[in-house]
């Protein structure tokens, strides 16, 4: 059975934790894992609607991510913003099975890299809380 496990926000820190979150991923688990965006963070720009990763330990898996949900956070490089526009709608990035993924993304992946690293995202693993001792705090 699929379920998710943890979430990943990406925003800044404010005083009192997370704050201007721009995009929040939510990762899914059963036979391959999965990343894609809450509910309330989707919209007609994103094209892509689920990534699989190659592995559980993709380093690069969170750039990723950001290159196939934040598509305005890359605006200003025309490499991506071309390729992102050629995206078919609904399209499932799959890593893991070398599934659709286009071409250039690798090459376009390193143009994209500076912008990413000054990106902060933040993760947290999801646990049951209601019935558990101190689930409030």
């Amino acid at each position: 059975m699929a379920g998710y496990d943890k979430i990943f926000l990406f925003g800044r820190p404010g005083p009192d934790g997370v704050t201007d979150i721009t995009m929040e991923l939510w990762r899914g688990g059963s036979d391959r894992m999965w990343l894609e965006p809450a509910r309330g963070f989707k919209s007609r720009e994103i094209k892509i609607t689920v990534l699989i990763p190659r592995s559980l330990d993709e380093q690069d898996m969170l750039l990723d991510a950001a290159m196939a949900f934040c598509p305005q956070a890359f605006a200003e490089i025309p490499e991506y913003r071309e390729m992102y526009q050629k995206l078919e709608p609904g399209l499932r990035l799959d890593f893991h099975k070398n599934g659709r993924v286009p071409e250039e993304w690798d090459t376009i992946r390193e143009l994209v890299r500076p912008v990413f690293d000054k990106m902060v995202i933040f993760s947290a693993e999801i646990k049951l809380c209601q019935g558990q001792p101190g689930w409030w705090g």
